[in-house]
C-alpha cells in the first residue's frame, strides 16, 4: 500500500471545496471535544472542595459510625438555590490516626435545626473522608455546563459529517490510493454557500472507471485544476486514485499537489 507524504493543508483545501460546512463541522466537534469539556473539567475541579467530590454511598454504606464536635456552620454566600444558601459544617472528629478535620456542605436547613458551634453529630467515616449520613450532600451543579459541549457537538456533528468526512476519504486516498484510469463523462459546475450572502462554484467531474474484476464502476470528484477542465473533454483518460480496500471509492489525482509535493506517481 502506498504511503505518500500529504500535508493537512491538502485536508484543509479539500474541506473548503465542500464549502465551509466541514470546515465549521470540524471545528464545532473539535471545540467540544478538546476545548470546551476539558475545561469544564478542570473547573468543576479547580471549584470544588475535596469533600464535595467523596464517594457519599460507599461512606454511608462502609464507614465507620464517630461522633464529631461541630466548630462552624457557615453560608456559602456566592451559592443561591431557591433563595437558599447552602451551609459548611465544620467538625473534627476522633480516628485511629488522632483528631481529623472535615467538612460537609447541605442544602438541608430545616434539618439543621439547632445546631451551632460546640455541638455534637454522627458522622461516618471511611480512609479519612466523612459524610453525615442524615444530612443530604450538596455540591454545585457543574453538571448543567457539560450541556454546552453537548449542544455544540450536535450542532456540528451534521456538517462534520457532510462536508468533513468526504475530504477525508478523499484524503486518505492522496496518501493510499492506488493509481487508475479512468473515462471522463463529463464535468459539471455546482454552487455552494461559501455565508449567508455569498456562493462559490465548484467544479466536478465525472468518470467511468473499471474494477480488478472488469466491473464498469462510476465516481464524480470536485477539483480546482481548472487547467484540467480545460484540457479534458467527454471521452478523455483522466488519473484517479482508487482505494486498495474498497474499489468503489475513488477520487481524481490531483496533478498539482502530486507534483509539489513529489509523490512520484
Amino acid at each position: 500500500m502506498p504511503d505518500r507524504p500529504v500535508p493537512l493543508t491538502v485536508l484543509l483545501k479539500l474541506s473548503r471545496l465542500r464549502g465551509p460546512a466541514g470546515v465549521l463541522g470540524l471545528v464545532f466537534v473539535l471545540g467540544s471535544l478538546f476545548v470546551l469539556t476539558p475545561a469544564l473539567l478542570v473547573a468543576s475541579r479547580n471549584f470544588t472542595q475535596s469533600y464535595e467530590r467523596y464517594d457519599y454511598d460507599a461512606i454511608r454504606d462502609h464507614g465507620t459510625v464517630a461522633t464529631a464536635h461541630i466548630i462552624s456552620i457557615t453560608p456559602v454566600l456566592n451559592t443561591t438555590i431557591n433563595g437558599e444558601h447552602p451551609r459548611v459544617i465544620s467538625y473534627t472528629y476522633p480516628s485511629p490516626a488522632g483528631n481529623v478535620a472535615d467538612q460537609f456542605q447541605t442544602l438541608e436547613l430545616a434539618k439543621l435545626g439547632g445546631l451551632q458551634a460546640g455541638d455534637t453529630i454522627r458522622i461516618r467515616a471511611l480512609n479519612q473522608q466523612s459524610i453525615i449520613p442524615s444530612l443530604r450532600p450538596f455540591s454545585f451543579p457543574f453538571g448543567y455546563f457539560f450541556i454546552l459541549p453537548g449542544v455544540f457537538l450536535l450542532v456540528g456533528l451534521p456538517f462534520f459529517l457532510w462536508g468533513f468526512l468526504p475530504a477525508w476519504r478523499a484524503y486518505q486516498l492522496y496518501r493510499h490510493g492506488i493509481v487508475r484510469k479512468a473515462t471522463v463523462t463529463g464535468i459539471s459546475s455546482r454552487v455552494i454557500s461559501t455565508s449567508r450572502h455569498s456562493q462559490q462554484s465548484v467544479l466536478v467531474v465525472s468518470y467511468d472507471y473499471a474494477s480488478l474484476t472488469g466491473q464498469k464502476l462510476a465516481g464524480e470528484s470536485p477539483t480546482d485544476d481548472l487547467l484540467l477542465v480545460r484540457e479534458k473533454k467527454f471521452g478523455d483518460a483522466v488519473d484517479i486514485f482508487v482505494s486498495d480496500t474498497d474499489e468503489t471509492k475513488s477520487c481524481l489525482v490531483p496533478r498539482l499537489d502530486a507534483l509539489k509535493h513529489n509523490w512520484q506517481l
